[in-house]
């Protein structure tokens, strides 16, 4: 749990400050908090750890669809601390929907996609299909659902 503490005497000229010991950090855009000094192995073992990140044989830290988690670019450790602020992502895959070419992060889904800032062209979820202008997206001949991951370099089309 943290700690918190404060400063100041409560005069106008040295006022009480309540600070806490959190740092905030995002995973492919999803905001977690954890207490200061924090290492990646202690957050996997935590209630904090809603999306079952986790740690492969090699000691690193992987998302929920095992794709290493980097910060920098860098692959992260489970036995790095967390950086406060850091922006950490699975690294960013391209593919293209009529020739126009997005980004994504490893392992993402088109529901996260959808709601991103990746989602440059306003692409919905409708009956659990993802729908732009041009109708309803399709791979290889079969609609895309929310939950389906984008594939790396995939080619996709508009049906209707």
């Amino acid at each position: 749990s943290s700690v918190m503490y404060s400063e100041g005497d409560g005069t106008r000229e040295n006022p009480i400050r309540i600070q806490n010991s959190f740092k905030d950090f995002n995973i492919n855009g999803i905001h977690y908090s954890v207490d200061e000094n924090t290492a990646w192995d202690d957050f996997i073992n935590s209630s904090d750890n809603i999306n079952n990140i986790d740690i492969n044989e090699s000691g690193n830290v992987v998302s929920n669809s095992g794709y290493e988690i980097l910060l920098d670019g860098n692959i992260v450790s489970g036995a790095d601390i967390i950086v406060n602020n850091g922006n950490y992502n699975t690294g960013l895959i391209t593919f293209t929907i009529e020739e126009v070419e997005y980004q994504a992060y490893n392992g993402m889904t088109w529901e996260e996609f959808v709601d991103s800032d990746f989602n440059i062209s306003g692409l919905t979820i409708r009956n659990n299909i993802v729908w732009g202008e041009g109708g309803n997206i399709n791979y290889n001949g079969i609609s895309v659902v929310f939950s389906d991951t984008i594939m790396e370099n995939g080619i996709y089309r508009f049906v209707g």
